[in-house]
C-alpha cells in the first residue's frame, strides 16, 4: 500500500483502497483489522493495531472508525455527510521493538528462516476471557435499579503487545464482534454490572535482516463473550457525583446511549491485570439506545447525579437522597 510520511513530525499516512481488498477482508459489517509494521535497515520493527470499517458514499469507499455514526445512501446522495467522521482512522503511536531471537528446538539457538524447524511463522497459541464492567447501580432506599443491553453489536478494544525483552506496551484499538442483549433484575442493593470479551495470544513471527527468526506477541480482541453477571455487589466504595437535577416521586429514570462525546461509558474497561498486569480500554461498546441504565425511583426528595455533566449527559450516574 502507498505510505505518505511527514518527515517533521515522524507521522505517516498508509492509504489503503478499500475497493482493492478482497472480499474475504472483511466481515459482515463491513470492517477489517488493520496491522500496521514497519521497519529499517537494522531489521527493527514498529507495530500497532486497529480496526476500520469501509463505508460506501456515493461513488467513493472511505474509511471510518468501526463505531462511527454511518449516513444512509439517502444521506450520502444528498450530501450530508459533513458531520460524520469519515476521513480515515487513527492508527496511533506505534511500538517500537527490539531483537528477540526465537529459541529453535534443534539447534538451540535462534536458527535462519531456511531452516524448517525453525517455523517463523504467526501463530495462535491460546485465549483468555477478560472482564469488562457494564454498569454501577447506585439506588437509594427502595429505589429499584437495573441495566439493559439491548443489542450489543461489538465495540472496540484494545491490544497489548509484549517483547520479551521490555513491559508491556498497550497500542490502540481493534473491533470485535457482539451480537447479544440481556437485561439485569431489579434490585435496591448497589450492583455491578459484568460482561466478558475474548482474546486472543497471537505469536507475531518475522524475519529479522539476518536471516533470523525473531517474535513478539499481541494480545488481540476476538469477540464479546455475551456474558452478563449482576449477581455480586459492588466492589468499589459508593461515589458522589455533583452534578445533580431533582427527580419527581415514582418516577422511572432511564440514561441511554447518546451520539458524540458524552456517549454512555462503561467505565473501567477491560480487567485483564490477573493475565496481564494492566487493565486495557475499550471505546464506545454499544451504539444509540443500545446500553440502558434504569432507575424506579422510590420515596421522597431524590436526584440523579452525573460524574461529569448533568445526568442526562453524563459518562456515569447514580441515585442520591437530597
Amino acid at each position: 500500500m502507498p505510505v505518505r510520511i511527514d518527515q517533521d513530525s515522524g507521522t505517516f499516512e498508509v492509504l489503503a483502497d478499500a475497493d482493492a481488498l478482497p472480499d474475504e477482508y472483511f466481515d459482515s459489517e463491513n470492517i477489517v483489522d488493520v496491522q500496521v509494521v514497519a521497519d529499517n535497515a537494522d531489521g527493527v520493527l514498529w507495530v500497532d493495531h486497529t480496526s476500520a470499517m469501509a463505508v460506501a458514499v456515493g461513488d467513493d469507499t472511505l474509511w471510518a472508525d468501526p463505531l462511527a455514526d454511518v449516513p444512509s445512501q439517502r444521506q450520502a446522495a444528498r450530501g450530508r455527510v459533513a458531520r460524520f467522521d469519515l476521513g480515515g482512522v487513527w492508527v496511533g503511536e506505534l511500538d517500537k521493538l527490539g531483537y528477540a531471537p526465537v529459541v529453535s528446538s534443534r539447534r538451540g539457538t535462534n536458527a535462519p528462516v531456511d531452516d524448517p524447524e525453525a517455523k517463523c511463522q504467526t501463530s495462535s497459541s491460546g485465549s483468555n476471557l477478560f472482564n469488562t464492567r457494564l454498569a454501577n447501580l447506585w439506588p437509594v432506599g427502595n429505589t429499584k435499579a437495573w441495566a439493559r443491553v439491548d443489542g450489543s453489536e461489538g465495540g472496540m478494544y484494545q491490544v497489548a503487545d509484549k517483547h520479551p525483552n521490555k513491559d508491556l506496551v498497550k497500542l490502540e484499538y481493534m473491533h470485535t464482534t457482539g451480537g447479544w442483549k440481556a437485561s439485569s433484575g431489579k434490585s435496591s442493593d448497589p450492583k455491578q454490572v459484568m460482561g466478558s470479551v475474548e482474546y486472543l495470544t497471537i505469536v507475531n513471527r518475522y524475519t529479522d535482516v539476518q536471516g533470523y527468526c525473531q517474535y513478539y506477541i499481541t494480545y488481540e480482541p476476538h469477540t464479546e463473550s455475551g456474558k452478563f453477571d449482576d449477581s455480586g455487589p459492588v466492589t468499589p466504595s459508593r461515589p458522589d457525583y455533583g452534578s445533580c437535577q431533582q427527580v419527581s416521586d415514582d418516577s422511572q429514570w432511564v440514561r441511554i446511549d447518546k451520539k458524540g462525546d458524552s456517549a454512555y461509558s462503561v467505565d473501567v474497561g477491560v480487567s485483564a491485570g490477573g493475565v496481564l498486569g494492566v487493565s486495557l480500554g475499550l471505546s464506545r461498546n454499544y451504539k444509540e439506545n443500545v446500553y440502558e441504565v434504569h432507575y424506579h425511583i422510590a420515596g421522597t426528595n431524590k436526584f440523579m447525579c452525573g460524574s461529569d455533566a448533568d445526568p442526562a449527559i453524563a459518562n456515569k450516574v447514580m441515585e442520591k437522597r437530597g
